[in-house]
């Protein structure tokens, strides 16, 4: 076990040597399963591809959702399913430029799944976690999301003095090497933890662009007028990405007992009133009293068995309803 550990750290320091000697150059990760959504789409060949994370994945069964609307529609139906666990609009904004546009999906209803202001939040794009997810998704030099995510009118997040740049990010590669020789524990710790834990390194010499996606930023890095900031966000790019297929969103149901403020409502209004000027769907499972039960609740906003199959009923309806799979093409 010990000659597989030295061979692991020999082979990811030779690799993590070589990036960092050419901080301007992107170099991938050999060490990155990069995510290959493209071919499952096309061999899935869906009816229907709902994106998101765990909230659509612990609120909605495709299964169920297939039985409904196969007889509601009195034809064969597929729902597939393309979501990762703590995901945001970076990951579905790549999502969609690198696989779904890419894929035979053209003509296909694109479901994006959000909760709260997830849709223009910037700060989890630069969590340790969620950039993982995210070097699984490059595949150019993405100007687009090293632009968005270190020149934008938006606060920076806590504890950040700025964005990362495609250089800084070759250096979050280190994450990375952590990522592939101590898996079980990047889930328990942070990258700065465990590089002072296995390695004992100072502060100092930890790469810039490690400490800067830590700790856990806040929930106050998003636009809430949208007047003046969305195209700071991943939206506008999610929405053109969306252009030639069915593009829609499915603002989620909160648990109850979740605090809507004024500024909640405003930001809601605003974004119906966006979406529809750019001729996406909207599909609000906010407003159906029926899921305004706490049992149906297992952890934060997730749901629990009985009541992912009421969720599922409540939106097999309101899609059928809204005409969004009338746009399908196959």
């Amino acid at each position: 076990y010990e000659s597989v550990e030295r061979l692991r750290l020999a082979a990811t320091t030779a690799f993590l040597a070589s990036l960092l000697s050419s901080p301007g150059k992107w170099v991938k990760d050999p060490n990155v399963t990069q995510c290959n959504f493209r071919d499952q789409i096309d061999q899935a060949n869906p009816s229907l591809i709902l994106i998101g994370n765990s909230y659509l994945t612990e609120n909605i069964s495709p299964r169920v959702l297939d039985r409904i609307l196969r007889k509601a529609l009195g034809r064969d139906f597929r729902t597939l399913v393309l979501a990762e666990g703590g995901a945001t609009s970076a990951w579905w904004y790549l999502v969609m430029k690198n696989h779904v546009a890419k894929s035979r999906a053209q003509g296909i209803p694109i479901g994006i799944f959000f909760c709260g202001y997830d849709l223009t939040r910037m700060n989890r794009v630069l969590n340790a976690r969620h950039l993982t997810l995210i070097n699984k998704l490059l595949e150019d030099e993405e100007e687009v999301f090293f632009r968005k995510t270190r020149n934008t009118s938006l606060r920076p997040p806590r504890g950040a003095s700025r964005r990362l740049d495609r250089a800084e990010f070759n250096e979050y590669a280190l994450g990375q090497w952590v990522n592939f020789c101590y898996l079980w524990e990047l889930k328990r710790f942070n990258p700065t933890v465990i590089l002072r834990a296995r390695f004992q390194l100072a502060q100092q010499r930890i790469p810039r662009a490690v400490a800067a996606v830590e700790p856990e930023t806040g929930d106050d890095d998003f636009c809430r007028n949208l007047t003046a900031c969305v195209d700071d966000t991943f939206l506008p790019d999610i929405i053109r990405e969306g252009h030639d297929v069915g593009l829609f969103v499915v603002e989620i149901h909160r648990r109850p007992g979740t605090p809507f403020d004024d500024a909640w409502y405003a930001y809601r209004d605003q974004l119906r009133r966006y979406l529809a000027d750019q001729r996406v769907g909207y599909i609000s499972l906010q407003d159906h009293p029926e899921l305004d039960v706490e049992s149906l609740y297992g952890l934060t906003d997730h749901l629990n068995p009985t009541g992912e199959i009421i969720n599922t009923q409540l939106f097999a309806e309101d899609l059928h309803r809204s005409g969004i799979l009338r746009r399908e093409s196959r």
